[in-house]
């Protein structure tokens, strides 16, 4: 995504997961954003919507960047990240 996630609506983007979700039964999202700075206002967003709008049951994970840890600390100010896969190979 780079410098593209401007162009992105968040709202958009998380009704159509959700709907492929539910459409075809999957077990939730997987977010792999590696954009370095991360933009902190764009991976909440999206991580909190994505959480209040996945049905109950349903996984939000993470693939994480490690480089100096900005990532991590954006995501400690998501709602309910259930799995973080930490991405070793970027540093």
């Amino acid at each position: 995504m780079d410098n593209y996630w401007h162009y992105c609506s968040v709202d958009s983007l998380v009704s159509q997961l959700v709907s492929i979700v539910n459409k075809y039964g999957f077990d939730g999202v997987d977010i792999d954003y590696e954009v370095d700075p991360p933009n902190q206002s764009f991976v909440v967003n999206l991580n909190n919507k994505l959480r209040d709008s996945l049905p109950s049951g349903k996984l939000l994970t993470q693939a994480m960047m490690v480089k100096g840890g900005s990532y991590w600390n954006i995501l400690k100010q998501c709602k309910g990240v259930d799995f973080v896969a930490i991405q070793y190979y970027n540093d």
